[in-house]
């Protein structure tokens, strides 16, 4: 699933094709993705001027008129700009903005797990999907005493603190290893217990999330940026997805446990186990 890399990077070439420009037509070629299409989509984008693009945790946010695109990848989701998209549809391709200098915008999802919803441009931020969000991971906002205090007491496994986004967004499952591989944590020790740790934390995970935008994203499987390419920070990980395979540090053998369902990869020399 893409997670804050992919999305800034995402959200960065799409403002740069479409900021400032009209919508002239939106074609939709199913009813719904994860949700169903806003009913009146076409009607509210076309003849509107797409004003910017941001992002929130892993939301594309973009005003448009009087109204606010909020808009989610899910595991597969992608905006590419292409050219002549309709008479070169791809499968899975479920959407086409053609805007008015000629480039087209396209989403395109095989799992259809992502959406497009339309909300009102002054009250996008109380859609129920934006309220619940923790800070970002990159702004002031997410300071030491922030995670020390959502720490405290708190028994559950570091690794999956780091993935709630309810607490801080879009760090997600591969940037959590990679994080808890600098700051040398094991990821089963209990998250209160990483308490002064916690500026350790906050570098390792900043330094992660500022390599993997500035390598444009980890592609694993579907992800592209707006102009379909991939990104390439898949080739600097030190233990996600490389389970026994030596250690680039130490040379021991990269282990994988789960957590919550989802993998988590960690040397087990580099990130001793903590004694109970």
């Amino acid at each position: 699933m893409p997670e804050l890399p992919e999305v800034q990077t995402l959200c960065t070439g799409l403002r740069s094709a479409i900021a400032g420009k009209r919508v002239e037509r939106v074609l939709l070629f199913r009813e719904n993705l994860r949700y169903p299409f806003p009913e009146h989509l076409a009607a509210s984008l076309e003849g509107k001027i797409i004003e910017d693009v941001q992002r929130r945790a892993k939301y594309i946010l973009m005003p448009c008129g009087s109204h606010q695109i909020i808009a989610h990848l899910g595991m597969s989701g992608s905006f590419t700009i292409r050219h002549d998209a309709l008479a070169n549809r791809h499968k899975h391709d479920h959407m086409i903005w053609q805007m008015e200098d000629g480039i087209d915008v396209v989403y395109h999802d095989p799992r259809r797990f992502g959406f497009v919803l339309l909300t009102h441009r002054d009250q996008w931020h109380t859609h129920p999907m934006i309220t619940s969000l923790g800070v970002e991971p990159l702004e002031d906002e997410c300071s030491i005493v922030y995670m020390q205090q959502h720490m405290r007491n708190v028994t559950r496994p570091i690794k999956t603190w780091l993935m709630d986004a309810h607490i801080i967004v879009g760090i997600g499952n591969i940037y959590a290893s990679e994080t808890l591989f600098r700051a040398r944590i094991h990821p089963n020790t209990p998250t209160y217990a990483c308490i002064n740790h916690a500026e350790m934390l906050r570098t390792c995970f900043r330094s992660v999330l500022n390599d993997a935008l500035a390598s444009g994203g980890s592609t694993l499987r579907n992800y592209k940026n707006a102009l379909g390419t991939t990104g390439y920070f898949q080739h600097k990980f030190q233990v996600y997805g490389r389970e026994g395979q030596a250690c680039f540090t130490c040379n021991d053998t990269i282990q994988n446990i789960t957590h919550a369902g989802r993998s988590t990869f960690f040397c087990p020399s580099c990130q001793a186990e903590p004694s109970s």
